[in-house]
């Protein structure tokens, strides 16, 4: 099985994990047996738990902006924020990760959103543009 299926499998599984069981409960070990993978491999995709379980919630919504961009291309109405509000509570209602997200599930997400508040925090250095100067002005 190839590398990126075998990441998107065990992503499947420790989503339907995450939401039936909730974020203490959930372990490598139960997601490496359903995903029918080793616990060791899971490790190579994943350093922590905490960072797979970020990796499904950061896969939900970027399915979710995908598909909404994808309706922007096939009706140019849907950049209407009335529409695009519409569309993101569609995503909202078909979605149960979107929703423990946006409702901050304690339950289903447990210590997870801290986490995704300290590794976005670390990353946010990283993501800065310098953009001094562009505009060809300088200083």
């Amino acid at each position: 099985m190839e590398r990126a299926e075998r990441g998107q499998r065990i992503l499947e599984v420790a989503g339907g994990l995450l939401l039936a069981w909730g974020y203490r409960r959930v372990t490598i070990d139960e997601i490496a047996r359903r995903a029918k993978v080793g616990k060791g491999t899971v490790y190579l995709h994943w350093k922590t738990k905490d960072s797979l379980l970020l990796a499904v919630v950061l896969n939900v919504k970027w399915r979710s902006q995908r598909q909404h961009l994808t309706r922007m291309r096939s009706d140019p109405l849907e950049i209407l924020p009335s529409r695009t509000m519409r569309s993101y509570y569609g995503d909202f209602l078909k979605e149960p990760v979107l929703r423990a997200v946006h409702t901050e599930d304690v339950d289903i997400l447990g210590r997870l959103s801290d986490t995704a508040k300290k590794e976005f925090a670390d990353l946010e250095p990283f993501s800065r543009v310098d953009h001094e100067g562009e505009d060809g002005c300088g200083d």
